[in-house]
């Protein structure tokens, strides 16, 4: 097994400094008679010129520094199974991260089946510019994630909807605004089967509460909402906005852009509108519909 030079040099530079200071100490006792050497020990002073018990402290160093050596040889080969043990787990939990990014557009995919408002990818461009606000405010690889995951199934709970209600063209009774607020409780039920996370629960929980305390289910406001609520409640009516609906032609962006800011401080929150607004500002928001995915490092298992 090879050692490192700068090693190699330590431990060499480490076993000489020992044997001269050892050598000096049984000298100098030897000399002022506070050390006798055991007459068991031979003196080979006639064939090397040095005492013998140099020898034996030669010999008894040269052994402790190749045990030295031995194990530095074994804690640079479990060093080594370490390395290639912890890539070999980085590369399982990328796939299992997969696997679960996979489980959720599947999850997506099956809720737009289903409800015509969903249909031209509306929860991707949702997951898309919920993504852009969470990297524009420089929040954490796991917080990016979670709102990642929330977006993408925010509205998973339509599924418990009667699809009367969803693909209603005309204006719903309050009876069916009704049955259409329990889809974030129904949707909450869903997905902690799935994803038990709390961040990800209660953003889905609470995405259509208002700034101002006026939305539901839980009339949360300002702070209170989770900050994950906050953007995807920005990027969900921005979307709703900007796409065509059973009931309404889409705006334009502008026309868009005139609502959440005529809605910050009521039902948005205006600091989240503000730098929502610096995206489009800069282009940086793809308003197209092409999605914006999550970057390796934001990949993390949203699960304890």
């Amino acid at each position: 097994m090879q050692v490192r030079k700068p090693e190699a040099v330590f431990i060499l530079v480490s076993v000489a400094i020992i044997t001269v200071l050892v050598f000096l100490t049984v000298e100098i006792g030897r000399q002022a008679a506070l050390i006798s050497l055991p007459a068991s020990i031979p003196d080979y002073s006639r064939w090397f010129g040095i005492p013998g018990w140099c020898l034996l402290l030669f010999l008894i160093l040269f052994w402790v520094c190749k045990k030295i050596l031995d194990l530095h040889a074994r804690c640079r080969n479990l060093s080594r199974e370490y390395e290639t043990i912890k890539l070999e787990c980085e590369k399982t939990k990328q796939e299992i991260n997969l696997l679960y990014s996979a489980a959720i557009k599947s999850l997506a995919a099956t809720l737009e089946a289903r409800d015509e408002e969903m249909l031209g990818r509306h929860l991707e461009r949702v997951a898309g510019y919920s993504l852009a606000l969470a990297r524009e405010l420089g929040l954490s690889p796991e917080e990016i994630t979670e709102i990642y995951y929330a977006s993408m199934l925010h509205d998973i709970g339509k599924i418990g909807i009667s699809e009367a209600i969803l693909n209603k063209p005309a204006g719903l009774n309050s009876e069916e605004m009704e049955e259409i607020r329990r889809h974030p409780e129904i949707g909450t039920r869903i997905v902690e089967k799935l994803l038990n996370k709390e961040g990800i629960l209660c953003s889905i929980l609470h995405h259509h509460e208002f700034y101002d305390g006026t939305g539901y289910p839980s009339g949360l406001a300002k702070q209170e909402i989770p900050l994950g609520a906050r953007i995807i409640s920005i990027a969900d009516a921005y979307d709703a906005m900007t796409s065509n609906r059973p009931y309404r032609r889409a705006f334009t962006h502008e026309q868009a852009v005139v609502e959440l800011i005529r809605n910050a401080g009521t039902q948005f929150d205006p600091y989240l509108i503000m730098r929502f607004l610096d995206l489009t500002g800069r282009g940086d928001l793809k308003s197209s519909g092409e999605s914006i995915y999550l970057q390796p490092a934001e990949l993390k298992t949203p699960v304890h």
